[in-house]
């Protein structure tokens, strides 16, 4: 029977919700008419509906929604049922919480994002529902940084108020970080260079409310995979922060968190610790590669293992690879003791100054151009590994050298304010200034096809063209 024929026989909403349950369980409510029946249960709804029974419309409305995996109900009048922030931990079913924040997150009210800040923090067990409100405020942040920072402003001022201990908090920031984490894996997006030092920000401020007198040795232990399994999916996300010692700034502070014997129970039993020290390993080669020591990402190597020997065993490895300099490899060998090297803060700021102006607009030509071949090469994996597998895994390592060298040229670009316009085979208006044109382009030709972009400098405000870049004919 449809429910929906029986609506005036609901005098409830608790009754009206199980009358829901039931056509999702028979999976009646697939047959009901669009939007008519809908329009008529939102209606029968809306009249049941008074004071907290407003947000339980919601969290249904949510449900319904998910159910179908599309839209059903009209926005603007669902929007209606919450004015003003609603409270929703007043719902006690954890599914109703995460329905009712499914529905709102489609609303997307002018109070959303600091409603769904606290209630991040506030959600107490259903993980989906975290990611949800995580969703949201991601949304609406500027930037990944933006959202981690304000993200540790609001944490720090409700741990605080809650007054939850160490080992509470400990746990807290567990689900916190892993649904942080879900959400890196499964969205790509730009990262800035400082965003290792704001995730050590993050999780500092999570326990600066704390005394000396109320911290307990090792305590934290169980945050350290968790802490460096963000940092390395923000590698995946942007493979140049691997080269950047400051990347790692929360590997200091999470080493405090253990004594020695710890340390190396967590480096010896948790895989991600591996990942971590063969990561930085590789960043510190391809460094070497261009003769730039830098001694902060080598300690870095150093407190990512549980011991001397293996830090010895990285820096031999490495020293032996092949293809350094006799001063950089002697550098590695003394685990970075033996010669004095000036620091070099950034890898990019050292190409930065070895580079002319007209050679950086070169490279920058070079990676653009070459972006086609490897994204060509990287679509062809799985063919090339059927005819020999062999082939991956050097496929693969020239694959992040390249993202780590693209990475640097185009930080490198930016900073002398150099950029390309006209992307290959885009159709557009030929300025005689910024373009050549290709043998057969008549004058009376307006519009043409890019072959090669035009590399452009922005100076004291005003901008001068480094290379002219070529079209043809439409």
């Amino acid at each position: 029977m449809n429910m929906i024929n029986e609506l005036h026989s609901y005098t409830s909403i608790e009754a009206l919700s199980a009358g829901i349950t039931k056509s999702l369980i028979d999976k009646s409510v697939f047959k009901w008419s669009f939007p008519e029946d809908f329009d008529a249960l939102f209606t029968r709804m809306s009249e049941l509906a008074f004071g907290d029974d407003k947000l339980k419309v919601i969290a249904i409305l949510g449900r319904i929604e998910a159910a179908l995996k599309k839209p059903v109900f009209d926005i603007a009048e669902v929007v209606k049922l919450a004015p003003a922030a609603p409270a929703i931990q007043q719902l006690k079913e954890g599914d109703d919480r995460y329905y009712a924040a499914l529905m709102i997150k489609r609303l997307s009210p002018d109070w959303i994002f600091s409603w769904a800040m606290q209630n991040f923090w506030a959600e107490p067990a259903v993980e989906k529902g975290r990611l949800v409100f995580l969703y949201i405020i991601f949304e609406h942040a500027e930037n990944f940084e933006t959202m981690l920072s304000e993200l540790g402003k609001v944490g720090r001022i409700f741990l605080k108020e809650k007054e939850l201990n160490e080992s509470k908090v400990v746990a807290l920031l567990l689900r916190i970080l892993k649904s942080i984490r879900t959400l890196c894996q499964q969205n790509e997006f730009d990262c800035n260079l400082n965003v290792g030092k704001v995730i050590d920000d993050f999780v500092g401020s999570c326990f600066s409310h704390f005394s000396r007198d109320q911290v307990k040795a090792n305590s934290r232990k169980n945050l350290v995979p968790e802490v460096i399994g963000l940092l390395l999916d923000l590698v995946g996300q942007r493979f140049s922060l691997a080269i950047e010692y400051e990347h790692y700034s929360a590997l200091k502070r999470i080493r405090t968190w253990c004594d020695d014997a710890v340390w190396r129970e967590v480096c010896i039993k948790e895989k991600v610790m591996f990942k971590l020290s063969k990561t930085i390993a590789e960043a510190l080669l391809i460094l070497a590669r261009q003769n730039i020591t830098d001694g902060e990402l080598l300690m870095r190597l150093k407190n990512s293992v549980s011991s001397e020997s293996q830090f010895a065993d990285h820096c031999r490895r490495i020293a032996e690879s092949g293809l350094l300099d006799d001063a950089i490899i002697e550098w590695l060998k003394a685990g970075g003791k033996k010669i004095a090297t000036k620091k070099t803060i950034s890898a990019e700021l050292e190409v930065c100054k070895k580079g002319e102006l007209s050679g950086v607009g070169d490279l920058l030509l070079r990676v653009y151009e070459g972006k086609a071949s490897f994204n060509a090469l990287n679509s062809s994996l799985d063919d090339l590994e059927l005819f020999d597998p062999s082939l991956i895994p050097v496929i693969n390592d020239v694959s992040n050298q390249w993202k780590i060298v693209s990475g640097l040229v185009y930080s490198l670009a930016s900073k002398q304010f150099i950029s390309l316009v006209g992307n290959l085979g885009q159709q557009v208006d030929v300025d005689r200034k910024l373009f050549e044109v290709a043998e057969g382009f008549s004058d009376d030709q307006r519009n043409g096809v890019v072959v090669r972009p035009a590399v452009l400098m922005v100076v004291n405000g005003k901008t001068q063209v480094i290379k002219k870049g070529i079209v043809k004919t439409v």
